[in-house]
């Protein structure tokens, strides 16, 4: 994760990163908003990759890492 979010480091307290769950949208920044908007904690705010793709980072309740994406 590192490699991906430079300035990322594991909440403490949270659960174990052992896992990263990734949904795929055509609209990243919408909704991002939304998880914003509903109180959740994030991580990176949406940014295009040199690839193309648009990518946000999001943790869950638990502390999960969640990755907003567009199609590859």
């Amino acid at each position: 994760m590192q490699q991906l979010i430079p300035d990322y480091t594991i909440p403490s307290g949270k659960a174990h990163q052992t896992l990263e769950i990734g949904f795929v949208t055509d609209d990243v920044p919408t909704l991002f908003q939304k998880v914003v908007e509903a109180g959740y904690e994030t991580v990176l705010a949406p940014v295009k990759k040199p690839w193309g793709q648009v990518v946000a980072y999001v943790l869950d309740p638990d502390g999960h890492l969640i990755e907003l994406c567009t199609p590859m």
